[in-house]
Parts: structure tokens; C-alpha cells; sequence
């Protein structure tokens, strides 16, 4: 009876998330429907989320593209079917896709919608909070302006999210099914790149089946490159930049902020980025392989450690990659369960902040708007240091901070997995 107790207990707080991600979108929808645009607007804005005058507008980035191709629209160079007319970026492998389908303005809202569903499907598949204040403390990440933002723009980071997180919940099954789930993640590796990174993970197979499933996943990778080729050079060539100063994060942020704000050559930038990217890695693996370090993962469940790597996996290969919109800061919610567990185990000073660091990231946008609001009541050099020391560069370093601990955990918990046994000879380990 009690074990069957803990399962009841376990299940409501896993439900929690999911059921708040629900009621808070349906009281948005309902306000989108029922009330003045203006209104959700002001309500939206407050939270830290520029609204457009319809939701799901991502969505239709990647909708558009289908209906402007079947009208024989060359879409990567120019999208007139586009809301903002932007030429598609994304992967080639929607188009290949979606260009078969009768694509129309009325598939928005339902692929949207089909996207939350997803989004609230993968909150399920999460970690359970272990106590009560874990479980307020994950749905204070999930509330978050970037996934407000992600969810209100129907973005495709949603897509990811969900097959990542699918992967992370079939490490600790069969094989079998353990098959299944790199192949979720080869999947997204394939619509959006840089989540290629999470097949890391399969180091945790012996040998032969690590080999098999790397030898499968180049030889599918290779093929879809090369039925897109033409396409996929093009939509990485537009890959969008932004300001290094405001809406954007990502490892060549820091340095180009360097560059604009002080007026430094281009190459600075460049070379700042190159530097921290390598003292991450340094700091992070040396710091992972401690002792400490190793035994607080151990101290998780094998589904908080799983969620943990793969999250940590994917806000690696997002940060490195590229600049990004803070939507894509919703990867952190599949590490953050984990971080809050962390929180109630024995494990070193620098891992228990994790959590809080994450909530922080995930609001981040709503607190510089915080910051640049005071900035401009103040004013003067006071104004200036507000804004670009304590917003800016208060940013960054998180960012850094949160990246390299990620590495950090990422470090520890890869060590004792078969293949790294094996090539060190030391013999599998599980």
C-alpha cells in the first residue's frame, strides 16, 4: 500500500506541469478569442512576449513556405506568402513533406494547437518534482516568458522539445525501445540541427549496437543531405542574426556585444567567442570528472539523469550553435526537474543554484525589459551601467555559467557509460 501510495503521489506531481501549461494557454486562448486584440496585447507584453495580431505566426512561417511552393515560389530566397515576407530557414525536410499536402491558410490554428498538444504530451514525460516546492519551482520555469513565446508563436522548437524529450523517456526502457528513441533524436537532429547533438547519448550502448546505430544514423543523415542539398545549403546560409545586445542569446552574443558597444573590429568578436567556447569546455569537463560531481548524478533517478543529459545536450548544441530567440531558453524545462532535485541531495554548491539559474534564464527577457525600464528612469551613466552592466552582462554570464555546468553535468554523467569503458579499456560499466 505504500509503494502503491508513492506511485499516486508521484503521478500528481508529474501531472502538475502539464495541467498548468493547460489551464494557462486555454485562459490565453479564451482571451485572444474573447477579448479586444489591444487587451491580449497589454496582457502579453506584461509577461514579456511582443504579440502579433494572430497567434501561432512561426507556424505559419514553415505553412506559408508549403503554399508558396506548390504556387512555384523559389521560398528560400524570397516568401511572399510570408506574414514579415522572410525566406525559409528552417530544414528542407518540411518542404519535402508538406509540399505534398494541400496546404491552406486554415491549417494554422490546427497546427498550432497540434504543437501544444505535443508541448503539454513531453511536460508529462518529465521528471516528477520530488517535493512540493520542486514542483512550484518547475511550473515557475514553465510559465516562463520564453515558453509563453514559444507557444504563442506555434514555433517548431516545440517539435524538438517534444522528440527530445520522448528520447529521454525511452533511455531507461529495452533496447528496443531505446532504438526508438535515438531515432526520435536523429529525427530532430535532422529538422533542426543542432539537437544532433543528444546522440551522445547512445555512448551508453555496448560496442556493437553503439556502432550499428551510428553507422545507421550517418548513412540516414548522408541521405537526407543529399536530397536536400540544393536547399540545405541555401537555408543555412540565411540562418537569421540579431542583436548581440537585446532578444538573443548564444555563444557569439558576448563577443559581438563587445564589438558594437565599444566599437572593437569584427575579428575581437570572433575570437572572444573562440576563447570562452574552449574555457567552457576546459572548466566544464574538469569540473565533471570530480569526484563530487560524479557521485551527486549518481544520487538521481535514471530518468532524472537521462532528462539530464539530453537536456543538457540540447541547451549545449543551441547555445554553441548559433544566436538564437529566447524561445529556444525552453530547452532548459527538460533539465530543470533534475536541477531541482539536485537541490535536495548531497552534491557541491555550484550544482544546487542550477535550478534557480535556469528560472532565471527562462525569464530572462521580462527581467532586462525589467532592467531597461529602470535604466531609462534613471538615466545618464547610472542609466547606461544599469542597462549593459547589470542587464547585458548580467545575461551573459549567466548564460556562460548555466552552459558550462551544463557541460559539467553532461561530463559526469557520459564517464561511466559503456563505450567510454571501452575505449579507455576499462570494460562496460552498465
Amino acid at each position: 500500500m505504500g509503494c502503491f501510495g508513492q506511485v499516486q503521489n508521484e503521478l500528481k506531481r508529474r501531472a502538475i506541469p502539464p495541467l498548468v501549461a493547460l489551464i494557462t494557454f486555454c485562459a490565453l486562448a479564451a482571451l485572444y478569442l474573447e477579448a479586444s486584440w489591444p487587451t491580449y496585447r497589454q496582457v502579453l507584453g506584461a509577461w514579456g512576449v511582443r504579440a502579433w495580431p494572430f497567434p501561432f505566426l512561426d507556424t505559419d512561417t514553415v505553412l506559408s513556405a508549403a503554399r508558396c511552393l506548390r504556387e512555384g515560389a523559389d521560398v528560400y530566397a524570397f516568401n511572399p506568402c510570408d506574414p514579415e515576407f522572410r525566406p525559409y530557414g528552417y530544414s528542407p525536410l518540411y518542404m519535402l513533406v508538406l509540399a505534398h499536402f494541400p496546404v491552406t491558410l486554415w491549417w494554422i490554428p490546427w497546427v498550432g494547437l497540434t504543437l501544444f498538444a505535443l508541448f503539454v504530451w513531453a511536460l508529462w514525460l518529465l521528471p516528477a518534482g520530488r517535493n512540493r516546492e520542486s514542483v512550484v519551482l518547475i511550473c515557475i520555469g514553465l510559465l516562463s516568458c520564453a515558453t509563453v513565446l514559444a507557444v504563442e508563436r506555434g514555433n517548431n522548437d516545440l517539435v524538438n522539445f517534444a522528440l527530445v524529450a520522448g528520447m529521454a523517456a525511452l533511455m531507461g526502457r529495452s533496447a528496443i525501445a531505446r532504438l526508438a528513441g535515438y531515432a526520435m533524436g536523429l529525427l530532430a537532429g535532422l529538422l533542426k540541427f543542432y539537437p544532433m547533438l543528444v546522440m551522445l547519448s547512445a555512448l551508453r550502448e555496448r560496442p556493437a549496437r553503439f556502432f550499428a546505430i551510428t553507422a545507421v544514423s550517418v548513412v540516414i543523415t548522408i541521405i537526407a543531405a543529399a536530397a536536400t542539398w540544393h536547399d540545405l545549403v541555401r537555408a543555412w546560409s540565411i540562418v537569421p542574426e540579431g542583436s548581440p545586445i537585446y532578444e538573443m542569446f548564444g555563444a557569439p552574443n558576448f563577443g559581438k556585444g563587445l564589438v558594437v558597444l565599444f566599437g572593437l573590429p569584427s575579428g575581437v568578436g570572433t575570437a572572444v567567442r573562440l576563447i570562452m567556447t574552449l574555457a567552457a569546455f576546459a572548466i566544464g569537463i574538469r569540473y565533471g570528472l570530480k569526484p563530487e560531481v560524479g557521485a551527486a548524478m549518481e544520487r538521481l533517478t535514471n530518468r532524472e539523469r537521462d532528462f539530464l543529459l539530453i537536456g543538457a545536450l540540447m541547451v549545449i548544441g543551441c547555445f554553441m550553435s548559433a544566436q538564437n530567440i529566447s524561445y529556444r531558453t525552453i530547452n532548459l524545462l527538460l533539465v530543470l526537474p533534475s536541477l531541482t532535485a539536485l537541490r535536495l541531495v548531497e552534491a557541491p554548491r555550484a550544482l544546487k543554484v542550477m535550478a534557480w539559474l535556469a528560472i532565471g534564464l527562462l525569464w530572462a527577457e521580462l527581467l532586462f525589459h525589467w532592467i531597461q525600464a529602470f535604466a531609462a528612469i534613471a538615466g545618464g551613466t547610472f542609466g547606461t551601467v544599469l542597462e549593459f552592466g547589470l542587464g547585458w552582462l548580467g545575461r551573459e554570464i549567466a548564460w556562460w555559467s548555466m552552459v558550462t555546468l551544463l557541460i559539467a553535468c553532461a561530463a559526469a554523467l557520459i564517464r561511466p557509460m559503456a563505450m567510454v569503458h571501452f575505449t579507455l579499456g576499462l570494460g562496460g560499466k552498465r
